[in-house]
């Protein structure tokens, strides 16, 4: 196989500061992607993905607080998309075109020197504008259905906690809202809420002990739901509670 790919990116963006604290910014950007090794293994006709984002913003630093919003619209030509055949087995193909519209919010407020609060939050509306799905020899239209494994909504909260005396310790938890299995949007996942790690650490010095324990309320889902063009379901378990032990020494 010898595929050949001319790939180009570029940006141009304008920042104007409303306050000493605060900025505004808009850009539009155009990017390629080239397939992956493996995507062109399973499909050698794959051509590259084409995109042109528009996105404008808000970002604020002070003391206490910061925090980054932007809106955004992302055009996509030939989007490398993964398909489920009959045999459950992934394949590659380009979508025609979608259209990724989406509002991101990421906070931190800041009560003490000490402690910290985070906020993250991600609303997605990705639809495809033209896409010939292959069902068994026809072709069926996907225009205007929702990416699949693309929740509406995201959010994630945190708190982080640092001691003079060396000991820290910090909480995420994290929620994504339900998604389509497929592109025919013919059913849903309903998503997870509130999966939480939690870590606590002492430093001192050079020294670092570290323990981390992921999903601690030992939540039960799937972190990857889908389903084939024939119906078939696919269910990919999370992992279990589970926890880690860390040491470190810096030289």
């Amino acid at each position: 196989m010898d595929k050949s790919f001319t790939l180009l990116s570029t940006k141009l963006g304008i920042t104007y500061a409303l306050t000493d604290a605060t900025n505004i910014y808009s850009s539009v950007a155009f990017a390629n992607q080239a397939p992956t090794t493996s995507e062109l293994t399973d499909n050698e006709a794959l051509d590259k993905t084409k995109s042109i984002n528009y996105e404008i913003g808000l970002k604020t630093r002070t003391g206490d607080f910061s925090y980054d919003m932007a809106i955004y619209q992302n055009d996509v030509t030939d989007e490398i998309i993964q398909i489920k055949d009959a045999g459950g087995n992934t394949i590659y193909d380009n979508a025609g075109e979608t259209q990724k519209r989406g509002f991101e919010f990421l906070g931190t407020y800041h009560v003490t020197p000490a402690l910290n609060f985070g906020l993250s939050y991600a609303y997605s509306d990705f639809k495809y504008k033209s896409f010939q799905e292959k069902v068994g020899s026809a072709f069926v239209s996907r225009d205007g259905n929702y990416l699949p494994y693309i929740p509406k909504t995201q959010y994630g909260l945190e708190a982080n906690y640092k001691m003079a005396n060396g000991f820290k310790t910090r909480i995420q938890t994290k929620t994504w809202g339900n998604y389509y299995l497929d592109n025919a949007n013919s059913d849903k996942y309903t998503g997870y809420d509130f999966v939480t790690d939690l870590m606590l650490g002492y430093e001192h010095k050079e020294h670092l002990i570290q323990l981390n324990i992921y999903n601690i309320f030992d939540k039960h889902y799937a972190m990857q739901a889908d389903k084939s063009v024939y119906g078939v379901e696919s269910y990919k378990a999370a992992a279990p509670r589970s926890g880690m032990v860390s040491y470190r020494y810096k030289f």
